[in-house]
């Protein structure tokens, strides 16, 4: 208490008013913001989850009728991704065919519609996933993708 006594009154008064104004905004600089901010991205991610879940339950809810069946007057591999990725809003970069594989490439594209359109893939136009390679968008929920694809069947 002996420095405290030393200090005249405006110093005080000074330390006692700026140090608790100086401790507050730290802590709401230093551990609310990035903790409210982590919170708000694990929320973003608990949505994108809950998309694919919903999706992939409507896709198992549908009966195995509605389901094409394998026949051999479809149209080409390279016609159908096409397609099917326009129908589903996605800009396809380049297509290169490689004997029964056709290798695809997006640039940026929602992750939840990716996922989507793959599920659509494989159910509807029987196109299966060989190999994929995903990274990661500066923008949140935002990837580029290279994939193999397939016929099924």
């Amino acid at each position: 208490m002996s420095a405290l006594s030393r200090l005249n009154p405006r110093e005080r008064m000074l330390l006692f008013v700026v140090l608790p104004v100086a401790l507050i905004l730290a802590l709401i600089w230093f551990v609310w913001l990035p903790l409210n901010e982590h919170r708000r991205s694990l929320g973003a991610e608990i949505a994108n989850y809950r998309l694919v879940e919903a999706s992939a339950r409507a896709a198992a809810a549908r009966p195995a009728t509605q389901r094409p069946e394998l026949s051999q007057d479809r149209a080409p591999l390279a016609a159908r991704v096409t397609r099917s990725a326009e129908a589903a809003g996605l800009l396809l970069r380049r297509l290169e065919p490689d004997g029964g594989l056709l290798r695809v490439t997006i640039d940026e594209a929602a992750f939840d519609a990716v996922i989507l359109w793959i599920s659509d893939l494989e159910t509807d136009e029987a196109v299966g996933v060989v190999a994929i390679e995903a990274e990661r968008r500066t923008e949140p929920g935002v990837v580029s993708l290279r994939l193999t694809l397939e016929e099924m069947g």
